[in-house]
């Protein structure tokens, strides 16, 4: 399936290329900054930006054991980067990093 992107799509694949990981509470304050809003987007909205990436193939997500929702990262197809490794010790580290950069 091929998915026009638009330049925040754009920006946000850029945006997980660096930050690697996210939750849907990162996306949805990113989604906003780009958009040039203070106020996130819904959860709503955000899940819905991530189906839509991941029916694209751009963005892969997972739920591991010691997190309650799922992370996301930019696909390999989108970034050039391998998968994170989501059993790191480092893992929830990264993801609280994203959260910072989203606000």
């Amino acid at each position: 399936m091929s998915a026009q992107l638009t330049r925040r799509d754009e920006v946000m694949l850029e945006w997980l290329g660096i930050v690697r990981v996210a939750d849907v509470h990162a996306i949805s304050y990113a989604l906003a900054g780009f958009a040039g809003s203070s106020m996130p987007v819904t959860m709503r909205r955000a899940q819905q930006w991530v189906l839509r990436m991941v029916s694209t193939g751009l963005i892969d997500r997972a739920r591991p054991t010691f997190r309650d929702e799922s992370i996301i990262w930019a696909t390999r197809d989108a970034v050039g980067l391998r998968p994170p490794n989501l059993f790191r010790q480092t893992a929830r580290h990264e993801v609280a990093v994203a959260a910072a950069s989203a606000r």
